[in-house]
């Protein structure tokens, strides 16, 4: 008998949770069903609507060589950016450095002969024994330049700069090496790929498990960290390495967000074009058409959104424009 009652009880508490389960979700769809969401919820899908077919006409109809230039406070930027550029490239004429403009940078060349209107930053890449060089000038001689490295557990960045009196310019340009590769001995492209990306985990771990405690160390080329991981990355790279320069990839410790492969054929790249961006004529890769359509497939279309891919505001952008006003003014010596 106690055992029933037990047993009754055990009943009682699942069906007093079914009925509950079952009154919340009734509840829940009947708030929904209200009318000023259901007014909120057409009106939501209306606007979506009407979004997708002004992008349709953006696309379809409207020249996108044709918008305006940036408007301030992000033409102020462009020009420190532009500043900045012009000497960097000097560097490189200097020491015979060569490199390329490419990614967002290489998109607004094409497409609006400068930066992209509501793009922020500039790109360029170069080959890994460029870069290397690169690195060595930049230790040994005193060029008024200084290299940062943005590293993260998935992906580095390198970022070069001016740099005088202990004062640093507040921008910066992003450098992205590739290096020469062996894909022929994969039956195509996307088995080599598929492989590069198993380094990058492994070196994404690789960084993860040497993180150093001091934040200074992940952006600080010259750090015991950015050495030992850096000799991770050679060592992961050697089954890749190819002695001869027929197919270039991106390095593998930038491989952040792309999705597709970045292998092209030397030719592609080099030798180099000169295209303009901002007024002045700068290196290109050799299939502008063939790179671009890689990154972004449509390029001469309007993108979904008029949006820079980084974190950077209104407010950042006059403070850094206020900066580097600021820096050029007690460090440039020409009429700049």
């Amino acid at each position: 008998m106690e055992n029933m009652k037990k047993i009754i009880f055990r009943l009682k508490k699942v069906l007093y949770y079914i009925v509950l389960r079952y009154a919340s979700q009734n509840f829940r769809l009947w708030l929904l069903s209200k009318p000023w969401q259901s007014r909120n919820i057409r009106m939501q899908r209306r606007i979506e609507e009407l979004h997708d077919k002004l992008n349709d006409i953006l696309k379809y109809c409207i020249n996108i060589e044709s918008i305006p230039k940036t408007r301030e406070p992000l033409a102020s930027y462009h020009k420190h950016q532009v500043f900045l550029f012009s000497n960097v490239i000097e560097l490189f004429n200097k020491h015979n450095i060569k490199f390329w403009i490419d990614f967002g940078t290489l998109l607004g060349a094409t497409r609006h002969k400068g930066f992209i209107p509501w793009d922020d930053d500039i790109d360029i890449c170069m080959l890994r024994e460029d870069f290397d060089c690169l690195i060595k000038i930049l230790e040994t001689e005193n060029t008024g330049f200084k290299l940062k490295v943005a590293q993260h557990y998935e992906w580095r960045i390198y970022k070069i700069t001016m740099y005088q009196d202990g004062e640093s310019f507040p921008m910066y340009i992003d450098i992205f090496p590739y290096d020469c590769c062996n894909v022929d001995k994969y039956s195509n492209v996307t088995d080599f790929w598929n492989d590069y990306m198993k380094s990058k985990n492994k070196f994404k771990m690789f960084c993860k498990l040497n993180e150093p405690y001091h934040i200074e160390d992940k952006f600080n080329y010259e750090s015991v960290f950015f050495k030992k991981t850096t000799n991770y990355l050679n060592d992961l790279f050697e089954i890749f390495k190819s002695n001869t320069k027929s197919s270039i990839c991106l390095g593998i410790e930038n491989l952040y967000y792309f999705k597709y492969p970045l292998v092209f054929k030397i030719e592609d790249i080099l030798p180099t074009i000169n295209i303009e961006f901002e007024g002045m004529y700068v290196p290109a890769p050799n299939n502008c058409q063939k790179v671009l359509e890689c990154l972004y497939g449509e390029y001469m279309r309007f993108p979904p959104n008029f949006k820079s891919t980084h974190d950077i505001n209104e407010t950042k952008i006059i403070e850094l424009n206020t900066k580097a006003a600021e820096w050029r003014r007690e460090n440039c010596r020409d009429s700049c």
